[in-house]
């Protein structure tokens, strides 16, 4: 997030606390956020990416040419709304799917929302920002609703209402818990087969953990027993046949095991993540004469056909 950013954000917290219910008056507002659709809506590609919706509080049509929506990223990333007049009491439902889709019957932002991980923010044409949503705990097919519409001081955890109303939108409790996560192994060389154990603080709250290096979710292994690793070698290669042509790999190739795990609470995510790789053999040492570093990140950055550092040209 930019320093001007930060000051427009400070000054706008300024606002809310100095003038209350004047903020009730902003003609352009976000009246909704879903950070994670699952079944509540469909884009025109059958997709159900996360979305805001856009709400025009005032009595007199406003063209929202140049309003921007962000995610806390630069402003050399900002995303533009197209030229579309909103009339009055109407709303505006835009995707926060990062196919960067402006026009026609769909609009789509150039970034995603991460849940628990960013703020939105709604700026206007001058640059100012003029509403935004803090980082807080909605479950999926949920959304940080105005309630009632326009009220930016009174948003609540709702059914979703894509297009209509959130005056009788029905509310949601949850109770959600932040917690903390440890693992019994650190990152490292390891000798023979270990045993990771996860424990968090709150018991009712669930860890959660993938050993295939993917960011994990309420969907992946709910943690319940000690996890056994051990030495990879002769596992099936995932990445390493990925070579240029006539050049054979061969099969056994010493493999790391990562672990990434966080704690859920109400279906989000509630605790510090764990990103740890475990270097099984029959050595606790480095076999390699230089430093071993680990990197961690989506196999789309590496073998993607558009974005990965290893595609052919």
């Amino acid at each position: 997030m930019t320093k001007t950013l930060q000051n427009k954000i400070c000054l706008l917290v300024l606002i809310l606390i100095s003038t209350g219910a004047e903020l009730l008056s902003q003609d352009i507002v976000i009246n909704e956020v879903v950070y994670s659709n699952k079944t509540c809506l469909q884009d025109l590609h059958g997709d159900t990416p996360d979305w805001i919706e856009l709400y025009n509080t005032s009595n007199i049509s406003i063209n929202l040419e140049s309003y921007v929506l962000s995610d806390g990223s630069d402003s050399d990333d900002y995303w533009y709304c197209p030229a579309y007049v909103l009339a009055p009491g109407k709303y505006k439902i835009i995707f926060a799917s990062g196919k960067d889709i402006r026009g026609g019957d769909e609009w789509h932002t150039n970034f995603k929302l991460g849940l628990m991980k960013e703020q939105v923010f709604l700026i206007n044409p001058q640059l100012a920002v003029i509403d935004f949503i803090s980082i807080r705990c909605v479950p999926t097919d949920n959304s940080l609703s105005c309630k009632p519409d326009g009220n930016t001081l009174n948003r609540k955890l709702c059914i979703p209402t894509p297009n209509m109303s959130n005056n009788d939108a029905k509310e949601v409790e949850i109770n959600f818990l932040p917690d903390t996560l440890t693992a019994s192994h650190a990152s490292g060389f390891y000798n023979g087969t270990i045993g990771v154990e996860l424990k968090n603080t709150q018991a009712t709250n669930q860890i959660y953990y993938t050993l295939n290096a993917n960011d994990p979710d309420y969907n992946d292994n709910v943690f319940t027993e000690t996890l056994i690793l051990d030495d990879r070698t002769q596992y099936k290669n995932r990445f390493a046949n990925k070579t240029e042509i006539n050049f054979k790999v061969s099969d056994d190739i010493f493999k790391a095991q990562i672990l990434r795990a966080q704690v859920f609470s109400e279906g989000c995510p509630a605790s510090n993540s764990i990103n740890h790789t475990y270097f099984i053999s029959n050595t606790a040492t480095n076999p390699y004469d230089v430093s071993v570093v680990s990197i961690i990140t989506d196999k789309d950055n590496l073998f993607d056909d558009d974005e990965g550092i290893y595609i052919r040209e």
